[in-house]
């Protein structure tokens, strides 16, 4: 039986901070915040350069 995929939030290359989030997305504040409720735990992939759900999950994954 396999384990299943490592998630995106434990890994070293996901932001979910709001800085992070509004650094990546320029024009996210004219809309609302990245620290909005919202946004729940999505954040950036830095390696793939992606906004992510936090459950996603990645072959490349590296635990942070």
């Amino acid at each position: 039986m396999s384990l299943p995929p490592a998630r995106c939030a434990t890994c070293r290359h996901f932001a979910a901070a709001g800085g992070p989030v509004e650094a990546a997305l320029p024009g996210l504040r004219t809309m609302s915040s990245a620290f909005a409720d919202s946004r729940g735990d999505d954040g950036i992939c830095r390696r793939h350069d992606l906004l992510l759900r936090a459950t996603a999950s990645c072959p490349e994954h590296q635990p942070s």
